[in-house]
């Protein structure tokens, strides 16, 4: 349901073209990937709620400017923009992006903790997870692990989604995974009733921005302003607080 959901809005828009080319008060599409785990992104009903939707709504209202929301593969996105079915992509970081500098980025909305998740011992470095298989994500960057999945240091070893690495640990079909922090905390959450308990080692904090099509510097300042504004009322902590 969720791909036939991303099908009909791609289409809607195929059309429509950079929206930075037309008029200033057209709605902004801002791209989601739907390999985002919960509470990042909810799908309810073929909808996207959740953290990421939750924060680009306070950034549409204080910019007085609509958003619509396109939900497409994470390893599509970049095609997508390009072909200008969306303006905005508002979780990723210039570490992720090949060639960031094409785009225009915005200040800092917070910081992802990436770390390891294991029901086993808590390790002390990455040196001790030598010759482990690694939870990962198809096609995601992890700029801290990918040399030692190069080098085989540590054997990488694919799903689709974060979800599905939680359901492998806990299940105690892999050792350890990648996780990202707010994430596992939710997953916590809704799996309470399970009697299991989940150690962590952090690996590295990534700054997450929105990714811009523009370079209009008047939108962008104000764009910024935004962010600004929402960050000194706490309204990005109240957002987190209430998936926790």
């Amino acid at each position: 349901m969720i791909k036939l959901w991303v099908i009909a809005i791609i289409a809607a828009n195929f059309a429509a073209g950079p929206v930075f080319a037309k008029t200033a008060g057209s709605p902004l599409r801002v791209a989601i990937p739907y390999s985002l785990p919960p509470p990042l992104l909810i799908m309810n009903k073929d909808k996207p709620e959740g953290i990421v939707k939750d924060y680009v709504n306070v950034i549409s209202k204080h910019l007085h400017r609509d958003f619509t929301y396109v939900v497409i593969p994470k390893f599509r996105i970049h095609e997508m923009i390009a072909k200008g079915l969306a303006e905005l992509n508002c979780y990723t970081s210039p570490l992720w992006v090949p060639n960031p500098e094409k785009y225009t980025w915005s200040k800092v909305l917070f910081h992802k903790k990436e770390i390891i998740a294991t029901l086993k011992k808590t390790p002390t470095s990455l040196a001790d997870l030598k010759g482990q298989r690694v939870g990962t994500v198809l096609r995601y960057i992890y700029p801290h692990l990918d040399p030692l999945f190069e080098n085989k240091r540590l054997i990488r070893e694919d799903v689709a989604t974060e979800e599905q690495n939680m359901q492998k640990l806990i299940n105690k079909r892999i050792d350890y995974v990648v996780a990202d922090e707010v994430q596992l905390d939710y997953f916590l959450k809704e799996n309470a009733d399970k009697k299991f308990v989940v150690n962590r080692m952090l690996i590295n904090e990534y700054p997450i921005h929105c990714l811009l099509t523009t370079h209009d510097a008047s939108f962008v300042k104000a764009f910024n302003h935004a962010i600004d504004d929402i960050k000194k009322s706490d309204e990005f902590q109240g957002i987190f607080n209430k998936y926790k």
